[in-house]
C-alpha cells in the first residue's frame, strides 16, 4: 500500500467542498456523478431545436441526434450507480459522444444558446470527472476550444470577498450546468 503523499491530500482538499456541495448522505438522492451526467444529456438534447433554427441540416441533426441518444442511455443507465469505477465507464462513453457532437455543432457555438450550453456541458466535463475520481480527459482538442468559449456565471460579488480560493471554471461550470438541468425538471 503507497503512503498517502502531500499531494494526494492537496488534491483530497480540493474536492471535498465540491462534495461537501454536490453530494447528500440520504438513500434516496442520487449520487451527484449520476446527476450530473443525466444532465449532460438533457441540456443537449434541449439545444437540438435551437440548431436546427439556426440553420443545421437534418443531415446533421440526425447525427446529434444519434449521439443525444447513447449519452441519454449511458446517463439512464447510470442512474443505479454507486461506484466510481460505475461511472468511469459512462464518462468515457459520453466523452466520445461529446467529441462526435463538437465537430457539428462548433460553427454555432457563438450563433444560438444551444451552442452555449453545448460549451457549457463540455466545460463541466473536467469537474465530473473529478467527481468519479477519473484524471484523464477524453476530450478532443476541438472540444476543449469549444469549452473554452463557455459563459460561465462567476459567484456574487459579495462571496468572491469570502473565498480565498480562485474559481474552478470546470467546478463553476457544473454548477450551471446542474441548475440549468434543475430548472428543467
Amino acid at each position: 500500500m503507497n503512503p498517502i503523499t502531500r499531494r494526494d491530500l492537496i488534491y483530497g482538499a480540493a474536492l471535498i467542498p465540491v462534495g461537501v456541495a454536490l453530494a447528500d448522505c440520504s438513500p434516496n438522492v442520487v449520487p451527484a456523478f449520476v446527476a450530473a451526467l443525466q444532465a449532460v444529456g438533457q441540456e443537449i438534447s434541449l439545444a437540438l431545436p435551437q440548431l436546427q433554427k439556426a440553420g443545421l441540416s437534418n443531415n446533421l441533426a440526425g447525427t446529434i441526434a444519434k449521439a443525444i441518444a447513447a449519452i441519454e442511455a449511458a446517463a439512464s443507465g447510470v442512474g443505479t450507480a454507486t461506484t466510481a469505477t460505475q461511472g468511469q465507464s459512462v464518462l468515457i462513453q459520453i466523452e466520445g459522444d461529446i467529441n462526435a457532437i463538437v465537430p457539428v455543432v462548433a460553427p454555432f457555438v457563438t450563433l444560438v444558446p444551444g451552442g452555449a450550453i453545448i460549451s457549457l456541458v463540455i466545460a463541466a466535463l473536467p469537474e465530473i470527472e473529478a467527481m468519479v475520481n477519473f484524471g484523464v480527459s477524453l476530450l478532443s482538442n476541438q472540444a476543449k476550444q469549444v469549452a473554452a468559449t463557455a459563459v460561465v456565471p462567476t459567484p456574487a460579488a459579495g462571496s468572491l470577498a469570502r473565498s480565498e480560493a480562485p474559481i474552478d471554471p470546470a467546478q463553476a461550470a457544473l454548477a450551471e450546468l446542474l441548475r440549468r438541468a434543475a430548472g428543467h425538471s
